[in-house]
């Protein structure tokens, strides 16, 4: 979508921080949400997004083009990945279809980017009989398969709502293939689940502290 592009430091814009300063702990490690700005000078070049979430875009692949152009100027930590989401573009949010026009049309392009985690969860579907408890988009289509909600069964513990399975097993296909590979299973599978850095997080944090106030709160 994007052609070549102004890169360095210029290209990159962090969030800027709210509230008062006691609130703003900084996060352990690379940024999990920051800004490029990206301007086309020449043809577009397309780059594989997943707008399945309706609300965000869901970045497959970088190829050639402006974003990529910017990659080889910027800090790695700060660079277009495979798995990231882009949840505005010059302003516009919310939908997903707004911001792959923009993307397509606009000869400047300031994205929202978030990062993304990739996780390995072993799940355990027994003899097949019993419901996964988990319900997908309407429409499943694109790469991945995006959970809209976890209700019951053993899955609800590793799996949250946003999640996107990219694989089940060391299978990958479309997403509605990946859909019937799922309902198919018995056994432990390995699933390829992409989840966002900031939820992924907020995730550790509340299971550590369950652990500790579970540890604290035991008889002596």
């Amino acid at each position: 979508m994007i052609g070549n592009s102004k890169g360095g430091e210029e290209a990159i814009r962090l969030p800027p921080n709210r509230g008062p300063s006691r609130w703003q702990k900084p996060l352990p490690g690379p940024p999990m949400e920051f800004t490029l700005r990206v301007e086309k000078v020449a043809d577009d070049t397309f780059f594989g997004l997943d707008g399945q979430e309706q609300a965000m875009l869901s970045v497959l692949a970088v190829k050639a083009g402006g974003f990529a152009d910017c990659n080889t100027k910027v800090h790695p930590d700060l660079q277009m990945r495979a798995n990231d989401v882009i949840t505005s573009v010059n302003g516009v949010s919310g939908s997903a279809e707004r911001m792959a026009k923009l993307l397509a049309q606009a000869s400047q392009a300031e994205s929202t980017v978030k990062r993304s985690v990739c996780l390995a969860v072993i799940a355990d579907f027994g003899d097949g009989s019993v419901p996964m408890g988990v319900e997908f988009r309407e429409v499943p289509q694109g790469k991945q398969l995006v959970i809209a909600s976890v209700t019951q069964g053993h899955l609800q513990k590793q799996l949250l709502p946003g999640d996107r399975i990219a694989s089940v097993g060391t299978f990958q296909s479309t997403s509605s293939e990946l859909l019937e590979r799922l309902r198919g299973q018995a056994g432990k599978v390995q699933l390829g689940v992409v989840r966002l850095a900031e939820v992924h997080y907020r995730r550790v944090v509340q299971l550590t502290k369950s652990q500790r106030c579970g540890v604290a709160a035991m008889p002596r």
